[in-house]
């Protein structure tokens, strides 16, 4: 969460990779994009640099182009389901608020540093606190 929270592409790529997702030519850009993409927000893809929307066909398009670079080799099948969750509830929480972007990882940076840095275990209830975006 702390690496996507920040952009740090070549540490979120590491992480793409020891989690076991394989590409073709194993591209930090385009594994970092992935992670993004998958757990945090989709704003490569649905965003213009200007912070603008972009159409379904470009969407469309630019993931194709990731896809194309360098193809997915392996994906492990127990990343599937938290991908999944991931991208479905980023989807809702922009159907609920469109004028927001979700951005999972800044959300969570705070608690993955707790457990990240060492701070000792987080209590189950500092999880269940909301956590303001």
């Amino acid at each position: 969460m702390t690496a996507l929270a920040s952009d740090d592409n070549a540490r979120i790529a590491q992480i793409m990779t020891d989690l076991g997702v394989r590409s073709r030519h194993m591209y930090q850009d385009t594994l970092a994009a992935a992670g993004q993409i998958l757990f945090n927000c989709d704003d490569l893809v649905t965003r213009n640099p200007d912070g603008s929307r972009v159409s379904m066909a470009e969407n469309r398009d630019k993931m194709l182009a990731l896809g194309a670079r360098d193809p997915w080799e392996d994906l492990p099948g127990w990343l599937v389901m938290p991908m999944r969750t991931s991208m479905v509830l980023r989807g809702l929480g922009t159907l609920l608020s469109p004028r927001d972007r979700v951005k999972a990882a800044v959300a969570w940076r705070e608690h993955a540093e707790l457990r990240e840095f060492g701070e000792g275990e987080v209590e189950a209830e500092a999880l269940a606190e909301p956590v303001p975006v």
